[in-house]
């Protein structure tokens, strides 16, 4: 099914209206860019899109080979139920890029395996100013899945962010992979600024409803 591919450094914005000259005039809350999986029949989720939003890279082993910027959207009703691959990450699936999402919202997105809203492997993530609710995974991350995947620089920032009734089997908010673990694929990083918690679930026995590891 249907994805934006992006192998490539690029920033996008949304929020316009379609009179700013500049691009602090845009104001994405009230002029709201949405990314939709829901394509096929309007309210039928069997035929959404695995992935909203797909980044992949190859390079040397170690680096991070490309950087996208999205800010001002609204990226809702991904359904990654698909065959391996395409059971991860509803909104987004990542692999092997820097990617940072500002003043996004991720919202009723689901996973049947990992990362209902995103997964992202081998990769650093900044997440700023955006809220994550009503996402949904079978297994883990209900709003984000963070995989070490083999490469030094691993690490997932959320600053000034909500995370709202995301659910999974561990980890309802988000699930790292190996945090601060010592192994040969390297450790992966967390790092929280002024965030908000609420009524995350993680359903399986010892799975944390806000942040499991």
């Amino acid at each position: 099914l249907a994805t934006f591919f992006i192998d490539f450094d690029i920033e996008i914005y949304g929020g316009f209206k379609g009179t700013e000259s500049i691009l602090d005039e845009r104001n994405w809350l009230s002029n709201p860019t949405i990314l939709s999986g829901d394509i096929g029949i309007i309210e039928d989720s069997t035929d959404n899109v695995f992935h909203i939003l797909t980044t992949e890279a190859e390079g040397t082993v170690g680096t991070l080979v490309r950087k996208v910027v999205l800010d001002g959207f609204e990226i809702v009703d991904g359904r990654a139920d698909g065959g391996m691959g395409d059971n991860n990450g509803g909104a987004w699936h990542n692999t092997r890029a820097e990617i940072s999402i500002r003043n996004c919202t991720l919202e009723e997105n689901f996973a049947s395996d990992l990362g209902g809203a995103l997964y992202s492997d081998r990769s650093e993530v900044i997440t700023t100013n955006c809220t994550y609710r009503y996402n949904n995974t079978n297994n883990s991350g209900g709003a984000i899945y963070f995989e070490y995947g083999g490469v030094n620089v691993k690490t997932l920032t959320a600053i000034n962010c909500a995370f709202w009734e995301n659910t999974a089997g561990g980890g309802g908010a988000i699930y790292m992979r190996y945090l601060d673990f010592e192994s040969s694929q390297g450790d992966t990083s967390l790092y929280i600024t002024n965030c908000t918690f609420s009524e995350n679930t993680g359903s399986a026995a010892g799975g944390a409803g806000a942040i499991s590891f």
